[in-house]
Formats: structure tokens, C-alpha cells, sequence
């Protein structure tokens, strides 16, 4: 009997292989690509919101230097309530509150709420920092929203 030996090129199983390995790098190179730059984005945002947020920081420190120069003067209820984005006045007990804002971004704001116990003129005066916080101007309108499902089944 002879037999006939058959030498054939198997490509097959081979490619399939190498296709499938190819989609899989071609599909986790375009993720990594992905989420790189979603990273490099957050990392502007964050960027961007911590230098407006010490900006306003040092505004704060520029304006209790002023508040300190301030109440030095004759009458510094007067001076400060001239200063952009302050209020100050006087409560029943003789201590005068401050409150100063500061704006770090269009929908945050630096609150600077300042209580000074006394005044006396040439003598350096301690005042008590009652508020350094981040508000927030604007809030969430969860109406604007609001996903309407209409699954009634119209008549005809």
C-alpha cells in the first residue's frame, strides 16, 4: 500500500492567533490612550483650581494685613464697609464684625467671617478669625434635570 504523504501549509490557527493578539494590544494601546489623556485633563483641572483657590488665599492674608492697618485708624467700621466685597458692623456687645469675600472661581467664593473684641486706638488689636471656608455661589438645580419616562402606551 502506498500512502500518500500530504504537505499542505496550515495557516489557519496560526493567523487566527496572531489576529486575535493584534485586535487585543490594538484595543488596550486605545484605552491606555484614553484614559491617559482623561487623566492629563483632570490633572489641568486640579491644576487650575488650586492655584485660584491659593490666589484667593493670599488675597485673604493681603486683606487682614489691611484689616490690621485698619484698626489703627480713627474709625475703621467706616473704612473697611468702603473696601469691595466687605461688610462690617457693629453687634450690641462692642465687637465688630467682618465679613469679607473673596472670589476664587464663578461658583465659589473665600468667606472671611472676623470678629474684632475691641477697639483702641495705637495698640495693636487681636481680632479672632471666625470663618476661612469655601461657599459655594450657585447650587445644584436637580428640576433642570430631571428625566421624564413617559411609558404609557398611546391609544389609536
Amino acid at each position: 500500500m502506498k500512502s500518500k504523504l500530504k504537505m499542505g501549509i496550515s495557516i489557519g490557527g496560526p493567523t487566527i492567533i496572531m489576529i486575535f493578539v493584534v485586535l487585543c494590544l490594538t484595543t488596550l494601546g486605545t484605552l491606555s490612550l484614553v484614559t491617559a489623556n482623561a487623566d492629563w485633563k483632570l490633572t489641568e483641572k486640579t491644576l487650575k483650581s488650586t492655584d485660584a483657590y491659593y490666589t484667593a488665599d493670599n488675597q485673604g492674608e493681603i486683606f487682614l494685613a489691611e484689616l490690621d492697618a485698619l484698626l489703627l485708624e480713627e474709625n475703621p467700621l467706616e473704612l473697611l464697609n468702603k473696601i469691595p466685597g466687605t461688610k462690617a458692623e457693629l453687634n450690641p456687645e462692642g465687637l465688630i464684625s467682618v465679613m469679607h469675600t473673596i472670589e476664587i472661581s464663578p461658583a465659589q467664593n473665600l468667606l472671611l467671617e472676623i470678629i474684632v473684641p475691641k477697639l483702641s486706638t495705637n495698640i495693636a488689636t487681636t481680632y479672632q478669625i471666625i470663618k476661612w471656608q469655601v461657599v459655594n455661589n450657585t447650587f445644584w438645580n436637580y428640576d433642570d434635570f430631571e428625566i421624564q419616562f413617559n411609558d404609557t402606551i398611546p391609544e389609536n
